[in-house]
């Protein structure tokens, strides 16, 4: 007979992290370390693609729930709810970054409740993978795992409306307006990023600045002539949104650590 846990065991920020966090870092290996730009693509015309893509999600959830009342429902509903959504994003009309933004939202959601639901009627108030990560390092994995693929993706739809005009200006291919060493802009936003979550995590706000600066400096060769101002307007504004968004995940993942990992003992 499953006990009902206590009201203070039941709503514990740490209990729900405990359950959660898994389940989340199955969601960022599936849906973007191992979905490959090739099943990003096809799977958006055919659901032979889609299919799998979302098999992969729901067995690496089974996978963290190992052995866990409720896993193997969780991870059903994992693999419905990908088909469903990812299903429905690539037949939606008008801004791709909003349906992006929007499905990745579902997904958090539907987490939070499965990590819900489990301790509620289960009663679990710790997940396999905490006997091999502690569960601060497991939000800082989730932190950058987050910073890389998932913004990665998520900026280039919001640069995406500025690539056309930029090309135009420089005589370039649309998909790919700015000059440079193949996929420099990738591993340039990625260690952007990497460096930025890594000084807010170590509260080292001073870094990011002077890191900002420095790449201002590096790049004004190239953006100070009068006919490269809207090359100008678009490095400034994909370094802004870059370093941003690293620092609001760091600031996020650090209040987390502060006040539901460290500020709340788990009940027993």
């Amino acid at each position: 007979m499953i006990v009902p846990l206590s009201n203070s065991l039941l709503f514990d920020p740490r209990t729900m992290m405990e359950v959660f966090l898994p389940l989340f870092l199955a969601h960022l290996l599936g849906d973007f370390v191992f979905q490959t730009e090739r099943m990003s693509y096809r799977k958006a015309h055919t659901i032979l693609w889609l299919i799998p893509h979302a098999a992969i999600v729901g067995c690496l959830t089974w996978l963290f729930c190992w052995q866990k009342r409720g896993g193997m429902e969780v991870a059903i509903v994992v693999f419905i709810t990908h088909l469903v959504f990812d299903s429905v994003k690539a037949r939606l009309p008008g801004n791709p970054l909003r349906w992006y933004l929007l499905d990745q939202a579902g997904h958090l959601a539907v987490l939070w409740f499965c990590a819900y639901w489990m301790v509620r009627h289960y009663n679990i108030i710790s997940m396999p993978l905490a006997e091999y990560i502690p569960l601060d390092i497991q939000l800082i994995l989730c932190a950058y795992l987050s910073v890389f693929r998932p913004i990665t993706f998520g900026l280039g739809l919001f640069l995406k409306p500025w690539m056309g005009e930029v090309a135009k200006v420089n005589g370039e291919d649309a998909a790919s307006p700015l000059t440079g060493l193949s996929r420099s802009g990738l591993w340039i936003g990625n260690l952007e990023r990497l460096i930025a979550l890594s000084c807010v995590l170590a509260d080292q706000y001073l870094v990011i600045g002077a890191f900002i600066i420095a790449k201002s400096v590096l790049r004004i060769g190239d953006v100070s002539r009068p006919d490269q101002r809207k090359r100008a307007d678009y490095i400034i504004i994909g370094t802004f949104a870059s370093a941003g968004s690293a620092i609001v995940i760091g600031l996020l993942a650090r209040w987390i650590m502060e006040n539901w990992l460290v500020g709340h003992a788990m009940a027993i």
